[in-house]
């Protein structure tokens, strides 16, 4: 049984601790504003009190692997015994109010009431504490992965719990506490209005909700998935890929395969995806987007390094039918660093507060698409040029317009012959090409001419620069489409 002296009980101590914190937590909510400066201090605070729990976490897991007791048998201990001190206190309580009511002390309708009202604690705690140890376990895990990483605990979730469930799972002084008949996990701080707590009821909708404990989702194949839809990266045609080939060193029957992309083709392929609309359904889905945007993608480095190659601002239109003569509010990079998802800052201008949702949208987009493909390029190694294979060689060789740029340029100023091309000297030139393979003209018609390959026929259009310019093309081993690049402006 607890005692009654209220030095000596350490229930009613932690009450009195509790109670300083509640009325400071209550006055701190009063005098919090949202301007652009306070949000970002306090994203900013949330994410430097995040990597000091990852921190606090690895010196933890260091001190327990060198303890002989452990995790599993420590853990909860200190847990175990607060509840005992809480429950001792309300069993104290219990008998007073049932012995009271005997003596007529105490109304017996109020005197059941208040029973009833522990009884249904007892309740409340048993459908409690299986939850509260199973996340705390899986805090335990989270923490140790490295802030932002796919699994690690995400710093939306509430830092007050945050602060509880680590302390259960590392044997802090996380007390229960009745305020009201409410039931709170508490644990103090380092003074009394400082520490943690949440309410237990809270706690369980949150939980049955599944948002109680907030990870990093693992989302990396879903953006290897949306980039390689734009890039291609296993097609040789791709056009954002530069594909090379070079004559295996001992067999010359194979070739070697090399890939790279350079500077202008990583801008190319996130400029396409942007316009072909990649990450539109993501940044619609607020559930998925609020904690990747606070953990991972409002960053000021990361929100700069997607808009370095561009200076422009980011600009909404007010009217989105209007077509000339169009007003646009202007948006800066640095507006949306550090910010919450979907919430403008206090102290932007009126117009801005109202436009800012579809432009952190933009924003957003733009950070994803970056982040991602420059991720994909990595794993890809197409930084450099990379060895990707070694295969029989091709019927097209050597056929990137980039390595044989002088030589289709000079079919192409061939073809342009003005008049059209001259039907015996374009025969030659096939035959030359194909050293042994028999060309003739069958029949020179007005622009068409009939090329002859045994009885095999191709017509010709002498006056049409693209007719001529992939015929050659074909004879000399190089596809068409890589001619092409040659009639480009």
């Amino acid at each position: 049984m607890a005692q009654s002296n209220s030095y000596s009980n350490p229930q009613r101590i932690v009450d009195k601790q509790f109670e300083v914190l509640r009325k400071s937590r209550i006055q701190q909510q009063k005098q919090w504003m949202g301007t652009m400066q306070q949000m970002q201090s306090r994203n900013i605070q949330k994410k430097k009190a995040q990597q000091i729990r990852y921190q606090r976490s690895m010196e933890q897991k260091t001190r327990m692997e060198n303890s002989v007791s452990g995790f599993s048998n420590t853990g909860f201990d200190t847990f175990d015994n607060n509840i005992k001190h809480f429950w001792d206190s309300k069993v104290d309580d219990y008998f007073e109010i049932k012995n009271r009511i005997a003596t007529g002390e105490i109304d017996a309708v109020r005197g059941k009431a208040a029973l009833n009202k522990i009884n249904q604690q007892v309740l409340n705690y048993k459908q409690a504490v299986k939850p509260v140890l199973t996340l705390a376990t899986a805090y335990n895990q989270a923490s140790k992965i490295p802030v932002g990483d796919p699994g690690s605990v995400s710093s939306i979730t509430d830092q007050d719990l945050q602060e509880i469930l680590a302390g259960i799972a590392a044997g802090g002084n996380v007390n229960i506490v009745d305020r009201n008949g409410e039931l709170f996990l508490y644990m103090p701080g380092d003074t009394d209005e400082t520490g943690a707590s949440v309410q237990i009821s809270d706690l369980l909708k949150l939980e049955s909700a599944g948002e109680a404990l907030i990870l990093q989702e693992d989302d990396s194949k879903f953006n290897n998935d949306l980039v390689d839809n734009t890039l291609k990266p296993k097609s040789t045609e791709s056009a954002y890929i530069t594909t090379s080939y070079k004559p295996t060193e001992g067999n010359s029957d194979n070739e070697d395969m090399f890939r790279s992309m350079d500077a202008t083709q990583v801008l190319n392929l996130k400029a396409d995806m942007y316009r072909q609309g990649a990450y539109s359904k993501r940044v619609a889905n607020s559930n998925i987007m609020t904690p990747l945007w606070m953990d991972k993608y409002n960053d000021k480095d990361v929100i700069a390094k997607a808009y370095e190659n561009n200076t422009d601002e980011i600009k909404i239109k007010k009217d989105p039918n209007c077509t000339q003569d169009c007003e646009f509010v202007s948006f800066k990079p640095e507006h949306f660093y550090d910010t919450d998802w979907q919430t403008p800052p206090t102290d932007l201008t009126t117009d801005q507060k109202t436009y800012f949702n579809q432009a952190q949208l933009i924003v957003a987009r733009h950070v994803m698409i970056n982040s991602s493909v420059d991720k994909r390029v990595k794993e890809l190694g197409y930084e450099n040029e990379t060895y990707t294979g070694t295969n029989k060689k091709r019927k097209f060789q050597n056929e990137t317009y980039a390595n044989r740029a002088e030589e289709i340029n000079s079919w192409v100023e061939f073809a342009k012959t003005p008049g059209g091309v001259d039907a015996e000297e374009f025969v030659s030139k096939l035959n030359h090409a194909t050293r042994g393979r028999n060309f003739r003209t069958a029949k020179n018609a007005d622009n068409e001419v009939i090329i002859m390959e045994g009885t095999k026929e191709y017509l010709v259009d002498l006056k049409n620069p693209k007719e001529v310019l992939y015929a050659l093309a074909n004879v000399h081993g190089v596809r068409e489409s890589t001619a092409a690049l040659a009639l480009l402006p």
